[in-house]
């Protein structure tokens, strides 16, 4: 939609440059503003509140014949606004308006503020800018600064315009002679001019020409002053230009001069007309024009084309005496006026929607010209049509000559002059233009309809989209709209700007009537072929669908994450404007339409008067028609877009182990659904070809050990789509936390821990994805069970669902990256002691593995020991933050990452730390899996039990675990340093010679990348109290041993104290890890949650750092990790072939029946006949 609003600023700058002097004939000129109650009729300076002028009449008067409605009077509204609309004639430009017209008030100022004087004012006009509107130009004028004072009392000197006249004879000094004479001839065709000096006439000098009575009339427009009479009586001359020997050549070849006399002063409405005429000297013989003593003040010009200027009372002050028409802004334009009535009378719903917005957006546009512009109007469409109907009634009162209104114009009952349209109508709708602009103000209707109904399918569809879809659904499919908007907009700048030489030679030329295929045929043929397709291929259209791809094309690689473009609902939304053209042709076809039978007759009649269609009873209301129309568009387009269904999946992770491949192979999926590995339509069931079926399995119904044997014999399939339960989404993490679960869980969890286990160890050349049950999903899975069920399985024959992720080929990641985080407390040193303090170490694994890493949240494996170490290192933080309560030891928190890979991280970062202070390290404690909530925790070691500082550690945690209520057990396992495998996170500290332990609730060590976090790991079997329970127990168990209180009874982390252990704190960040995938090769160097780790550390330690390094590389994984599935509903080719049929048979019946209708049976009959051959007999 960016094309549009650049080529209206193009043509808004044109316009503005376009010189005022180069205006066309289909141009109107308003002249507005707001009046206030003032001297000067001018604001208040600084901003003050000024009153306005309201109810006051006001008055444009010209000069010169250069608008056809001068004067043209207005009253302001109450706000003070107030806007005259003046008509040009055919040859005036705006310059010639603004030298030769002046802006009137003719109410008195006291009438809105009694202290001000009874006066009126008067202005210039100066030109402000011209608006395009379709193929009319609307010009702004405005008052020029503040108004002058004019005196009403004495307004026949300061007030209206000057008529010099009188008659003009043929004599020495032009005078009648003496009284009593013989009348001399009077000098006809005589060219006479008034100039004046000191620029007291808007107009001078002003030329007339007298008649063929010698009458002469010269108009003058004097400028404001104190006492106009006396300016132009002292400042003016008359001259007849024209020698006197032109009417008689007994006279010399001579010109006249004379002064000026004021005569009288005649009101006429509101304004005045003062008629002055040559002095009683009559005129002066002056053998040139530099002759008299006028010449330097006077400049007078001599016009070599004479213009003949009306001697009756001009229209300046004497005709419209009504208020302007509601639709001021096209007065005086009869083709508008008629398209409007037109559009009216015969326009539906749909017609009359459109006139208003277009009126309404031209209003709109004179508003924002700014505070010259401030004009509102309120009128509506509807009454502005009554009034011109009302305005064409009063047009014929009084027949042709207009007798009754020249009667009362003569006995002064009425102001107005009388004057006949009917003539000038009657002109202008026989000419040739005027037809021109009409079809072109209803081609421009017709472009508007179809943005209008465009914007409304549009709307509708998209509305139901976000109803009954998605959000997504709603916004790609209104995207699709703007963009049918714009292919809409430049069709129409196509069409606009076609000509017939645009068009190639080929095209136009004649077809050929003979018989046969010539080679100038062929020639014929390839050449349109090859230069319509440039003409096609070269449109800018073509570049929406294309852009349109590019924007699903970004969605898919970037921000599919936060939102996901749709291809398919913004392509259907493309085609909003061909649905909008498939309604106005309904519109636009009479044949459509019903007529009911017993209502023929009165449709006949009324089938004869023009513009009666929509007043007719008998057709079904245009409105009505219209509706139903649009609702079925509406639902074939709703059909269109409901056949989607999409869904977040998540791909079965890939992954090299020592240049081994394992997991899911392939991320695109293009087949169709099925639900069963074998076939129900034997007695036996047998497995059936599924190399191109994507299975569909909810993991609660599923079988492993069918699972299990198809994965091991490679056997083909399109794609496998295993459905968890939603209580494994990680954003359902608010259901969990309780001890409570029910059995069905547990064995579904179990399932899915063996299913994990044999995805990860497997090479799957086909896409694997997990998803989650819905309501969309479990009805598409119903479907393609019912389908499965009658052993017709889907294919491309048969229909059914078709499920598409268009996923491009997975990439490896390079170098990935894993981080440590850690933080310090140091302990209290004694005075004069240079020892190093001993350290006890908190260690937990942040990260986790799993089948799918967008689902690997680890809620217990390792998001629980997480969390306990973050309240550990917040409790120890506040006991040392006072001198008297800080230990002898130092405290070293570490988060660290690489635990499902043999705990990498820990052994980079142990062999990263400085070996003296990696010797101070009394033990350090590691933390795994320990928010389950069974009440048995174990002590994994390393070192034999019997070692003093293991039965330290043990005894300090059995002490407290009787108190309690927990029971804690030793497990021993013996470190092989040949093997690479890492069970334990304490085992890379014992490596190293480093007294370690790790409390979990795990019994046995785990098996490579085996409980780490997968898809069974879910906030649903984590228990918030045994978490609390379990910090509590380490925090004691370290503050006993650091403090020297171990075997006594000593609660220092009492609960309800200052130093109790927070269960909101350890809700809201296992809420948080329960949410947040962390495995480690996905994750980002600056990811959020390793910056949100490091914070929360930072607020309890110090000298908090973190430690970049890279997994060490027998590893190697591969992105597109999730994706959108894309559910289609098919149909088969049978019904493809059955509705061909159907429209086949459509279009011969119609073609048939409309070939019988207009030329009759034989014709048809003929069309199938065999021609008979033509012989050419010889002579």
């Amino acid at each position: 939609m960016a094309l549009k609003p650049l080529l209206l600023l193009v043509f808004a700058a044109i316009m503005t440059f376009m010189s005022v002097a180069e205006a066309q004939s289909n141009i109107i000129v308003h002249v507005n503003g707001t009046l206030y109650c003032t001297s000067n009729a001018t604001p208040a300076p600084n901003g003050t509140p000024t009153p306005v002028f309201p109810n006051a009449t006001l008055q444009v008067a010209c000069s010169a014949d250069v608008v056809g409605n001068a004067p043209s009077n207005t009253t302001s509204n109450a706000d003070g606004t107030y806007r005259v609309v003046l008509i040009p004639r055919p040859n005036a430009t705006v310059g010639s308006i603004v030298s030769n017209c002046r802006l009137f008030v003719l109410t008195p100022l006291s009438t809105c503020n009694p202290t001000l004087p009874s006066v009126g004012l008067v202005s210039d006009l100066i030109f402000v800018r011209t608006v395009p509107i379709g193929f009319l130009r609307i010009a702004y004028l405005v008052a020029a600064g503040g108004m002058t004072l004019i005196s009403i009392a004495e307004a026949q000197n300061t007030v209206g315009i000057v008529h010099v006249n009188g008659t003009l004879y043929c004599t020495a000094d032009g005078s009648p002679g003496p009284n009593g004479t013989a009348t001399p001839p009077v000098f006809s065709n005589a060219t006479l001019q008034v100039a004046c000096s000191n620029n007291v006439v808007f107009n001078s000098p002003s030329n007339a020409t007298s008649n063929g009575n010698g009458v002469y009339l010269v108009v003058l427009l004097p400028r404001p002053s104190s006492s106009i009479v006396a300016s132009i009586v002292s400042n003016c001359r008359l001259f007849v230009l024209t020698p006197l020997s032109t009417c008689n050549p007994t006279l010399p070849s001579a010109a006249l001069v004379s002064n000026l006399r004021f005569v009288r002063s005649v009101q006429v409405g509101f304004a005045w007309i003062t008629y002055m005429a040559a002095t009683a000297a009559e005129f002066k013989k002056m053998n040139s024009l530099s002759a008299t003593g006028f010449f330097p003040k006077y400049p007078v010009f001599h016009y070599t084309k004479r213009r003949r200027y009306c001697t009756r009372l001009p229209a300046v002050f004497s005709t419209l005496k009504a208020s302007p028409p509601p639709l001021n802004e096209f007065a005086g334009d009869d083709v508008l006026r008629e398209f409007l009535k037109e559009r009216e009378l015969s326009g539906d719903f749909i017609a009359k929607l459109s006139d208003e917005l277009w009126l309404r957006g031209m209003v709109a546009n004179s508003k924002n010209l700014g505070e010259f512009e401030g004009i509102a109007d309120n009128q509506k469409f509807s009454s502005g049509s009554r009034l011109l109907d009302e305005d064409v009634g009063q047009e014929s009162e009084g027949g042709f000559l207009k007798l009754k209104r020249t009667n009362e114009w003569l006995l002064g009952d009425d102001n107005s002059a009388p004057m006949n349209r009917k003539m000038a109508s009657k002109e202008v709708r026989d000419d040739g233009e005027r037809r021109k602009r009409l079809n072109f103000l209803r081609y421009e209707a017709l472009k508007r309809e179809l943005l209008l109904l465009t914007v409304s399918i549009g709307t509708a569809c998209s509305g139901y989209c976000l109803i009954a879809l998605s959000v997504q659904a709603s916004v790609s499919y209104a995207t699709g709209v703007l963009f049918s908007c714009l292919y809409f907009q430049l069709l129409c700048k196509h069409a606009d700007n076609i000509s017939r030489e645009a068009v190639p030679e080929v095209f136009t030329k004649k077809k050929s009537k003979k018989i046969g295929i010539r080679s100038e045929d062929l020639q014929d043929f390839v050449e349109r072929t090859l230069k319509g397709s440039s003409i096609a291929l070269s449109s800018p259209r073509l570049v929406i669908p294309a852009a349109i791809y590019g924007l699903w094309e970004l969605s898919q690689h970037f921000g599919h994450d936060i939102f996901d473009f749709q291809l398919v609902p913004a392509m259907v939304g493309l085609f909003a404007y061909k649905a909008a053209a498939l309604v106005q042709v309904y519109r636009d076809n009479e044949d459509l339409q019903f007529i009911f039978p017993e209502n023929t007759d009165r449709s006949k009649l009324q089938s004869s008067l023009p513009m009666a269609k929509s007043q007719s009873p008998v057709l079904v209301e245009p409105v009505y028609s219209s509706v139903i129309a649009l609702l079925i568009i509406v639902m074939a387009c709703v059909e269109l877009c409901d056949a989607v269904t999409v869904v977040d999946v998540y791909r079965l992770v890939q992954y090299d182990l020592a240049g081994v491949p394992f997991g899911s192979r392939l991320a695109a999926l293009n087949h169709h659904a099925g639900s069963s590995l074998f076939s129900s339509s034997s007695a036996g069931a047998a497995v059936t070809d599924l190399s191109r079926t994507v299975l569909i399995l909810p993991v609660r119904e599923l079988n492993l050990t069918f699972i299990r044997e198809y994965i091991g014999q490679k056997k083909p399939l399109g794609g496998l789509l295993l459905l968890l339960p939603q209580v494994f989404n990680p954003q359902n993490a608010d259901s969990g936390g309780g001890s409570d679960h029910d059995s069905a869980t547990k064995v579904i969890k179990e399932v899915l821990v063996e299913l994990e286990k044999l995805l990860l160890h497997a090479n799957i050349p086909y896409p694997v994805y997990f998803g989650f049950e819905d309501d969309h999903v479990n009805a598409v899975l119903a479907d393609v069970k019912k389908n499965d069920a009658t052993g017709q399985p889907a294919t491309a024959t048969t229909g059914g669902y078709k499920l598409v992720v268009a996923a491009p080929e997975p990439k490896k990641i390079a170098s990935p990256a894993i981080a440590n985080i850690q933080g310090w407390l140091p302990g209290l040193k004694a005075d004069g002691d240079s020892n190093q303090l001993p350290t006890i170490a908190v260690v937990a694994s942040y990260d986790t593995f799993g089948a799918a890493p967008a689902l690997s949240v680890g809620s217990d494996s390792n998001a629980s020991g997480v969390v306990a170490l973050l309240e550990i290192a917040r409790l120890f933080s506040v006991l040392y933050s006072s001198a008297k309560t800080r230990g002898r030891y130092n405290l070293l928190f570490v988060l660290t990452s690489g635990g499902p890979y043999n705990y990498n991280g820990t052994h980079k970062w142990l062999r990263s730390l400085d070996q003296r202070l990696r010797e101070t390290i009394d033990y350090a404690i590691c933390l795994n899996s320990i928010g389950s909530s069974n009440n048995d925790l174990w002590i994994h070691v390393s070192k034999p039990p019997d070692n003093v500082y293991i039965k330290q550690i043990f005894e300090g945690f059995s002490s407290v675990s009787e108190e309690l209520g927990l029971k804690v057990g030793l497990k021993h396992k013996k470190i092989n340093i040949s093997n690479p495998r890492v069970a334990w996170e304490h085992e890379q500290f014992s490596r190293l010679r480093v007294t370690a332990a790790t409390l979990s609730e795990l019994a046995v060590a785990p098996d490579f990348l085996e409980s780490t976090g997968g898809l069974s790991d879910s906030r649903y079997f984590v228990d918030e109290a045994s978490i609390s329970r379990s910090v509590k127990l380490v925090a004691e168990s370290l503050a006993r041993h650091i403090y020297g209180q171990e075997g006594k009874s000593i609660d220092i982390f009492a609960d309800n104290s200052s130093l109790s252990v927070n269960p909101s704190y350890i809700r809201s960040w296992l809420q948080f890890l329960s949410t947040t995938p962390r495995v480690a090769p996905f994750l980002s160097k600056n990811d959020p949650l390793i910056m949100a780790l490091k914070k929360e550390l930072a607020d309890h330690t110090v000298e908090v750092s973190v430690q970049q390094e890279v997994l060490d590389g027998m590893f190697t994984f591969y992105d597109s990790i999730s994706s959108r599935l894309h559910i289609y509903q098919v149909a088969s080719v049978t019904f493809d072939l059955l509705l061909l049929l159907v429209l086949g048979s459509y279009l011969i019946t119609l073609f048939c029946f409309l070939v019988i209708t207009t030329r009759g049976l034989d014709d048809l009959i003929s069309l199938f006949r065999r021609p008979t051959s033509r012989k050419v007999k010889t002579a």
